[in-house]
């Protein structure tokens, strides 16, 4: 029996919200945080603006999307196996791959 569209929606919608909400402070800001500490030691090295050019953005970056990854992970870890909707996402090994 395969879910509906309005089933797939609510565990999808479960997961979602949180992810969002938890975006910002849990991704977002480490990044900023990380290539503005980035840039003061740089510019106390000796290191100008200049001379770094998008090294600071691309390693906040970077470690966002770390971030990011790891709160979809914790996220799906707390929602598999409890019920949502009527079902339970969980995750099964297959017996064998072709």
């Amino acid at each position: 029996m395969n879910p509906t569209f309005k089933e797939t929606l609510h565990v999808s919608w479960a997961i979602y919200w949180k992810y969002a909400l938890l975006c910002l402070p849990t991704a977002l800001l480490p990044a900023v945080i990380f290539g503005f500490i980035f840039g003061i030691v740089a510019y106390a090295i000796g290191f100008n603006s200049t001379e770094l050019g998008m090294v600071p953005q691309i390693l906040g970056g970077l470690v966002g999307l770390v971030m990011n990854f790891l709160l979809l992970t914790f996220l799906l870890r707390r929602t598999l196996g409890k019920p949502k909707g009527g079902w339970v996402l969980s995750l099964s090994r297959a017996e064998s791959v072709n």
